[in-house]
């Protein structure tokens, strides 16, 4: 029984065909799919690019297909297909990242029952629970059910009820991106006292910038700077997705790095947003003596390596054991956009 291959092209599309490369099934991609439609007819490593209508007339002449949705936009795409008639189980949203590091999370994860049974304990209401166990059994399993009563709108994120924001925070956003979490702020909760924001990215920095001016916010206090336990340079690979990253070796570009603490010394903080692809902890670190001695409102994003999901809500914990944490989950059809909550 031969089975063929719809992938839907995206970042995440390039690592589908990557990964399947390394099994030879390559050649079972039949076709890509975008919605721009500028793309049609052209190719992608050699396989020809459609669009939906196209899909939906030659679909059924593959025996057994299978759409992989490797997008961010994942939720929206499966609407669009079942919208079209598609059933649902034959949309399958491809994680790379969790089929190609080693450990597996399912190795990982089993060996550190006792740690996840901490987190748990750790956790201030039943809701978190029920999110974190779910999240690991997805993250083990890769098992979509596991996430179909947890996730909640991303337009949430960062705000949850739980935050309690009001008009006189002095709000520090880690990856502040092009200013996404800064027009969520100004929707839902309207002014500020101070907003600092910090994009090691100089290419997204300029943009931010040029979205706050454009937009007249203030006070804001923009930082081309990469949150970190230390003033130094760090190597950071940008990335056109605004997903750019610190990198271990010498891959990128030298960017300024520095610690909260240092940069923002003697200035009151309330809020602190951290979404910076992996250096949550090292960043956590660099505001110890913020966390310790102001106890501001945190949001940090959890997802961004299986440690992460772990020795975060443990280094919260230890930094300042009144904290209440909780655990929230913004994708519906992936297991990004985790975020803890301390309190």
């Amino acid at each position: 029984m031969r089975k063929y291959f719809f992938v839907w092209i995206c970042k995440g599309g390039y690592r589908v065909y990557q990964y399947l490369s390394g099994f030879g099934l390559h050649s079972k991609i039949k076709y890509v799919i975008d919605n721009d439609e500028s793309k049609h007819g052209n190719k992608f490593f050699d396989i020809e690019i459609i669009g939906t209508a196209e899909l939906e007339q030659i679909y059924d002449n593959y025996e057994n297909a299978i759409v992989f949705v490797a997008s961010g936009s994942a939720a929206i795409i499966k609407k669009q297909l079942i919208d079209m008639g598609f059933d649902e189980r034959e949309l399958i949203p491809f994680v790379i990242a969790n089929l190609s590091i080693k450990p597996t999370p399912y190795q990982f994860f089993s060996e550190r029952k006792g740690e996840i049974k901490s987190v748990l304990a750790l956790l201030a209401d039943e809701q978190s629970r029920n999110c974190y166990v779910s999240l690991v059994n997805y993250k083990m399993t890769m098992d979509t059910k596991w996430l179909k009563e947890i996730f909640e709108d991303e337009s949430g994120q960062y705000f949850d009820p739980i935050m309690n924001l009001n008009n006189n925070e002095s709000f520090v956003d880690c990856g502040a991106y092009i200013g996404d979490t800064l027009d969520n702020y100004h929707q839902k909760v309207g002014t500020w006292e101070d907003y600092y924001c910090f994009e090691a990215d100089p290419n997204v920095c300029n943009n931010l910038k040029k979205h706050i001016f454009e937009r007249g916010y203030s006070p804001c206090h923009v930082y081309n700077i990469g949150c970190w336990n230390e003033d130094t340079e760090i190597n950071f690979e940008p990335d056109s997705a605004g997903t750019g990253a610190i990198k271990k070796n010498n891959i990128g570009i030298k960017v300024k790095a520095d610690s909260l603490d240092h940069v923002l010394k003697d200035k009151r903080v309330t809020v602190i947003k951290m979404d910076i692809e992996g250096a949550e902890q090292n960043a956590i670190e660099g505001a110890k003596g913020i966390i310790t001695s102001q106890r501001p409102k945190l949001a940090i994003c959890i997802y961004h390596s299986l440690e992460d999901f772990i020795e975060i809500p443990q280094k919260l914990h230890m930094m300042n054991p009144k904290y209440k944490l909780y655990i929230r989950h913004y994708r519906e059809m992936a297991d990004s956009e985790n975020v803890c909550y301390a309190i």
